[in-house]
């Protein structure tokens, strides 16, 4: 184990020790002798996020926010009345102060020395200095009352606006000094029912509303894949179409037929086309130009594999972006064939298999396929899901 001298004192990463039973893993895998096991009879031991039980106190558990959520969970929304309150008592401020009150008992208290002083001249030359003086003292504090009052009261309008509550935030929930516990708390994420890889449910097309999803024995269980890059490329040197057609499939079928002819009783229950392997885009940019399906094509593949329960595909959709509806383009007839659909999966690590590297011919791929549905992106058209395939393994 790699160990490391710090200031005279001996410590180790906490990763080599993990890094160390995956190198001696990798050098024993190949000898271990594999307990058989049926994908098809996989139990599912996840636990969704939004039960209670599973929730620590004071955590958010997971849901979908509707708008009405959002205001009353993560917004602050102050009082009103008690805003209305200072607004009105900041209005009699403002006009005591713009439009300010005579003093008549300084009026008063003028007239009458006026009248009592035998030099009317004299008292005038003596008093108006002052009033000028007391009335600019009067118009500086007024002013100076004024704008602290101001600021003061936009200080506090500015305290009263909604805040967010913060969101995305770390909690020490440790109870020991010693060492942290560190969880994240209201996590808020933005996405649609239809990023990355998703099994596509009837909801998504169908005219039906009432359909329930496609059981999970369509998703789980033996698997070919098929790669149809290169007759895709040919037809679309012709057509300039990259729509896939039942001759495009027919020639992609041909490695397969070959590896099928001598096994009587193979039969193809979930097939996975990859399309993007002589078409490879960069994953920040979208494609406009990825391979589909027409009608004619999954009415060719269900002729030719009447047992098929799952075609996958490594492009956005089975449909065209101009196909509408697609209730009556492929993903009606997949639906109608009994066909399930998972779409944008991730066909890169099976390029180097499909040249070959496996029992199977070149362009063909034979093992087993686990999908396993997210509980964080169940949604009525669509569901999140991981993708996982074990290819067929040479005997020794």
């Amino acid at each position: 184990m790699a160990q490391r001298n710090h200031g005279g004192t001996t410590c180790f990463n906490e990763m080599d020790r993990a890094n160390a039973k995956v190198v001696y893993w990798n050098s024993v895998a190949n000898h271990v002798k594999e307990v058989p096991m049926s994908l098809a009879h996989v139990l599912d031991l996840t636990t969704a996020p939004s039960v209670a039980r599973a929730t620590f106190p004071g955590m958010t558990p997971f849901k979908i926010l509707s708008a009405p959520d959002v205001v009353r969970h993560y917004v602050r929304l102050p009082s009103t009345r008690r805003t209305a309150a200072v607004s009105v008592a900041f209005g009699c401020f403002l006009a005591c102060m713009v439009f300010p009150t005579r003093d008549l008992r300084g009026t008063a208290a003028h007239v009458s020395s006026t009248t009592l002083v035998p030099s009317a001249t004299t008292m005038t030359a003596v008093v108006r200095p002052l009033r000028r003086f007391g009335r600019a003292v009067r118009f500086v504090l007024r002013l100076l009352l004024l704008s602290l009052g101001t600021v003061l009261y936009a200080k506090y309008m500015r305290s009263r606006l909604p805040r967010a509550v913060s969101i995305s935030k770390s909690l020490n929930c440790s109870s020991s000094p010693d060492g942290p516990c560190v969880v994240m708390d209201n996590i808020l994420t933005v996405s649609n029912s239809h990023a990355g890889t998703h099994a596509d449910m009837p909801f998504h097309f169908s005219r039906n509303s009432c359909l329930i999803p496609l059981d999970n024995t369509h998703y789980n269980g033996s698997c070919v894949v098929l790669d149809l890059s290169v007759a895709i490329r040919k037809a679309e040197m012709v057509t300039n179409d990259r729509g896939i057609t039942a001759s495009v499939m027919e020639e992609a079928l041909a490695p397969l037929d070959a590896y099928i002819e001598g096994r009587p009783d193979f039969t193809v229950w979930r097939l996975l086309v990859v399309t993007r392997r002589v078409h490879y885009t960069a994953d920040d940019v979208w494609d406009a130009h990825y391979a589909f399906f027409y009608p004619e094509a999954i009415e060719y593949i269900n002729r030719r594999f009447p047992h098929l329960l799952l075609l996958a595909t490594d492009a956005a959709s089975m449909d065209g972006e101009k196909a509408a509806p697609i209730c009556d383009h492929s993903h009606g007839a997949l639906l109608r064939y009994g066909i399930a659909i998972l779409e944008n999966v991730d066909g890169r690590p099976l390029y180097g298999l499909l040249e070959g590297d496996t029992p199977a011919p070149v362009g063909v791929v034979v093992g087993s396929l686990l999908t396993v549905m997210s509980r964080t992106e169940i949604y009525p058209d669509s569901k999140g899901c991981s993708v996982l395939f074990f290819p067929e393994q040479t005997s020794s």
